[in-house]
């Protein structure tokens, strides 16, 4: 039907639990995000937490799977601040020269998205910071300050969506990093836009705040650059369906994001990724995981592919049919897929690993 098989096949999920509540001395792990270096190394990220809570003195932790998710090494802390909290770890790796880059966001020990107060200089703000690694993710730079450059003035909470961002390969902002950002203001409705760096991750312009009709708020928005170098963001929204936007600008504007009735979602955090490129001499495939569900639970783990560019989603197979919540997709070093995903309500973070065969049924071996 599409490209020639690949030494994959049809195999199945395989799972393997990478972080549980009360192991590595946290009582609750949340938050996942997976991301494959340019060394070919699987780096899990997720927040050690005091409580369930999402403002709970979390901690961002990793750990190293040099096996492509078989194994995986011990827990590691790769940003902590004492009993104030971090969230939301969004990575990417500059392919240029193997840099890791990492977004967190910051907030004072009691003063978090219903104490947090707008602006910069204030103790109880909250605020952005970006870590590196030069060295495949083992030793971490210390911390810069973004949050001038995320964060506009009267805006109390800017969060980099958990999950990973994505690098350019084409046209006039070829290699521009790419993170997915949402906001909010008093007596506003939450918003997002993107923030992005030309230069390895030392700066960060904001783009515009991406428009749509009504009053669904978006949140928790992640990018996919599509085959003509545009820039689509997939939010979240209370509405159940997904909303969708494009950027011909490299992120300084959207279009306006419009729902897809076909990604259906329980207003979660979901995951988007491309899985080929066409500037690889592949057809053009795009993944898409969520808990698919048009109510209030988040259970029915699914991975979509669509080969349009993500204006239809043709296949789709369930990962975990149960609870199933916050989820990142990768591309593991054998080609196959590896989506970490929060499971059986909270309790453990699980990398499932497929190929694109099992998903397509044998209809596309990759």
């Amino acid at each position: 039907m599409h490209a020639s098989a690949s030494a994959s096949g049809i195999e199945g999920p395989t799972y393997t639990r990478v972080f549980a509540n009360g192991a590595d001395g946290y009582p609750n792990v949340r938050i996942p995000a997976l991301l494959t270096t340019a060394a070919g190394t699987l780096l899990a990220f997720a927040e050690g937490r005091r409580e369930l809570g999402d403002h709970s003195q979390n901690q961002i932790i990793c750990k190293r799977s040099a096996d492509g998710g078989a194994s995986w090494g011990p827990m590691e802390v790769v940003a902590s601040d004492g009993e104030n909290t971090l969230t939301d770890a969004s990575v990417v790796v500059d392919r240029r020269t193997g840099r890791i880059v990492l977004h967190h966001t910051w907030f004072a020990n009691g003063y978090h998205t219903d104490k947090a107060v707008p602006g910069y200089d204030d103790p109880h703000a909250m605020r952005n910071y970006v870590i590196t690694s030069d060295d495949d993710g083992v030793t971490w730079s210390e911390r810069l300050d973004v949050t001038r450059a995320v964060k506009e003035p009267d805006v109390i909470v800017s969060v980099v969506t958990c999950g990973v961002g994505i690098q350019l390969r084409r046209g006039k902002h070829k290699d521009r990093l790419v993170h997915a950002v949402y906001n909010s203001r008093p007596e506003l409705v939450p918003a997002s836009y993107v923030v992005f760096s030309d230069d390895g991750g030392a700066t960060w312009p904001r783009g515009e705040v991406a428009s749509y009709e009504g009053e669904d708020r978006t949140g928790e928005p992640q990018v996919v650059v599509l085959a003509d170098g545009s820039v689509m963001m997939n939010a979240r929204t209370k509405s159940k369906r997904r909303r969708v936007g494009v950027s011909a600008d490299g992120g300084a504007t959207f279009g306006r994001l419009a729902h897809d009735d076909t990604l259906i979602d329980p207003g979660c955090m979901g995951s988007i990724l491309r899985y080929s490129d066409p500037l690889d001499g592949q057809e053009s495939r795009i993944l898409f995981c969520n808990a698919a569900t048009g109510g209030d639970e988040r259970f029915n783990g699914m991975v979509r592919l669509s080969y349009d560019e993500g204006k239809t989603w043709p296949v789709g197979k369930v990962i975990y049919a149960g609870p199933f919540a916050y989820s990142c997709i990768a591309v593991l070093p054998d080609g196959r897929i590896g989506v970490l995903y929060e499971q059986d309500e909270y309790e453990e973070i699980v990398l499932a690993r497929f190929s694109l065969g099992w998903v397509t049924e044998g209809e596309d071996l990759g």
